[in-house]
């Protein structure tokens, strides 16, 4: 019994006890870790010579005439950018209509000579757009083609260029100096609207047409010329260029628009021109620091309130041929003390001179058939300060029969 036992016991365990001594430990494996790459991210900063490792990354659009213009494409986020002389064997003539609008990133853009127009919004909010290379053969920029890049400096305008539409480079805060080339024929609506870092502005053509708020709320231009030939300031043309410091208008210049020199705070001196003829409203209002004017006898109508808030004009010489003072004209000028109205006038507008507080006498030399407007009845202005109190006073203006 018991050998039966054993015998049993054996048979059982003798295969567990061999399988056991069978059997090995696996070796440890050393596992070597992969590599590690720093990754870069590409700034843009290429050469001018890589311009062709991202020149297929642009958008491509075909023009009626057979050539391209570009747009951004891929390279919304580089900082500097060389664009292309052609594709496919085909030139690139222009920038499409917002081809780079709003890439913040972008420093630098070169044109090659090519290209002859930037659409509209080319580079519409491009704030950091420093330096622009443009195109030797350039003949038109687009409305807002710059608009809002505060911080472009450094501006040519080829002498090719022929057309700057409206609001162009309005806001380049950073530009400090503007040469219009004399084969520009039109300078559009407020194209430079805002520019707070330009000082001097020539304009070298006077078949330049030079649009409504053109250098408006360029408040640290102190130096502009216009050439001779010019025959129009237009409205608003300076308004609140408050550095501008003294003015020339050309000889030629027949008309001054409204608002032309309006918030010229620093304004001292103005030169009329010979030939001019009429100034539009508030074309000298709030010019604050300019102390006299001598209108040219040319000039038959002044506007109203074409010399309001002049707080320190003490001396108006008016033209001879002059036949009417529109309302609030000199409203505000708490410096003029004498005025001498030509005999041609017949209309001095209502409240002229209200706030003329240091206002003493007002010379007619025309001295009989004058009325108010408000009662008809007629008034005297033969006693030159009786005349000044009357008028200081009057709310309704005064004509002569």
């Amino acid at each position: 019994m018991k050998r039966r036992f054993w015998l049993v016991f054996l048979l059982l365990v003798l295969p567990l006890l061999l399988a056991s001594c069978g059997k090995e430990e696996p070796a440890e494996v050393e596992v070597e870790e992969p590599p590690v790459f720093e990754q870069r991210e590409d700034d843009g900063e290429d050469d001018p010579a890589d311009a062709s490792a991202y020149a297929d990354k642009f958008d491509f659009y075909m023009q009626d005439d057979g050539t391209w213009f570009v747009g951004a494409g891929g390279n919304r986020s580089r900082a500097s950018v060389v664009i292309p002389e052609s594709h496919d064997g085909i030139a690139v003539t222009g920038l499409a209509e917002g081809a780079f609008e709003s890439c913040t990133k972008l420093r630098h853009v070169t044109m090659p000579a090519s290209v002859t127009k930037i659409g509209e919004r080319a580079f519409n909010g491009c704030t950091a757009l420093e330096t622009v290379i443009l195109s030797d053969n350039l003949t038109t920029i687009g409305s807002r083609a710059f608009c809002d890049c505060a911080a472009l400096s450094d501006l040519t305008l080829p002498a090719a260029l022929d057309t700057v539409y409206e609001d162009a480079f309005r806001g380049c805060a950073a530009l400090t100096a503007l040469t219009i080339p004399s084969h520009v024929s039109a300078l559009c609506d407020y194209a430079f609207y805002g520019c707070s870092g330009l000082q001097t502005v020539t304009v070298e053509s006077a078949a330049t047409v030079l649009g409504y708020g053109l250098f408006a709320q360029c408040t640290s231009l102190r130096s502009a010329a216009l050439p001779e030939g010019t025959t129009i300031i237009r409205a608003d043309l300076f308004n609140g260029c408050s550095s501008l410091e003294r003015f020339v208008v050309p000889d030629t210049v027949t008309l001054i628009g409204r608002d032309a020199f309006a918030g010229c705070k620093a304004l001292r001196e103005i030169t009329l021109s010979a030939a001019l003829q009429a100034i539009d409203p508030d074309a000298f209002s709030g010019c604050s620091s300019l102390t006299e004017i001598v209108l040219p006898d040319a000039v038959t109508k002044i506007e109203s309130g074409c010399f309001r808030n002049c707080l320190l004009l003490e001396h108006v010489t008016l033209s001879s041929n002059l036949s009417s003072l529109g309302a609030f004209a000199f409203k505000g000028c708490i410096s003029l003390t004498d005025v001498t109205i030509p005999a041609n006038v017949k209309t001095v507008g209502q409240g002229v001179f209200n706030g003329c507080d240091s206002l003493m006498a007002v010379r007619f030399e025309t001295t009989a058939g004058w009325y108010s407007y408000s009662t008809a009845e007629n008034i005297d202005v033969s006693d030159p300060a009786a005349a000044a109190a009357f008028l200081f006073a009057d709310g309704s203006g005064i004509a002569r029969r």
